[in-house]
């Protein structure tokens, strides 16, 4: 979560769930050259094109769990760890990012919870909802690892798949 000013831009980091997209791009390229199949092959399989592929092994697109599955089925992936592994990586992929807190320095004027979701945006500005989300991301902090730790996990993660 992250606070801006209004008349700021909301951090990119924070609206896009970039970490978990890089990593299943980064499993998807590794799987396609082990099974040896074109990015051509790939994109056909899902009814896609080869720059949809590369831009899925980039990182730079969402993905849709029924084009992960089949990918994997293509790259020969038949260990249901790894793949409830990646199917799980991939609604992450697909998920809306974090929010963003917009405060106005008016107290007459409510503070604006900002929401983006893959095709579109929300602002959320009723007290409730507000608070409601603000409770939530305090308990996820609270809980949440270090960046050191964080690290850490995503490096073992990448290990493991």
């Amino acid at each position: 979560m992250s606070t801006v000013q209004p008349d700021s831009e909301p951090p990119a980091d924070a609206l896009s769930p970039t970490v978990p997209r890089m990593i299943l791009g980064n499993r998807l390229h590794r799987f396609r050259e082990a099974a040896g199949v074109t990015p051509d092959r790939a994109g056909y399989e899902i009814r896609a094109s080869r720059s949809k592929i590369s831009r899925m092994e980039n990182g730079r697109v969402g993905f849709k769990e029924r084009d992960v599955a089949d990918l994997l089925d293509l790259y020969g992936v038949t260990d249901e760890e790894t793949r409830a592994r990646l199917l799980a990586l991939a609604r992450q992929a697909t998920a809306g990012g974090s929010f963003t807190v917009l405060r106005f320095g008016d107290a007459d004027v409510p503070d604006i919870v900002y929401l983006e979701q893959l095709t579109s945006a929300l602002y959320l500005d009723k007290r409730e909802d507000v608070d409601h989300y603000l409770e939530v991301m305090n308990q996820l902090s609270a809980e949440a690892l270090t960046p050191v730790e964080t690290a850490r996990f995503l490096a073992e993660i990448i290990r493991e798949t």
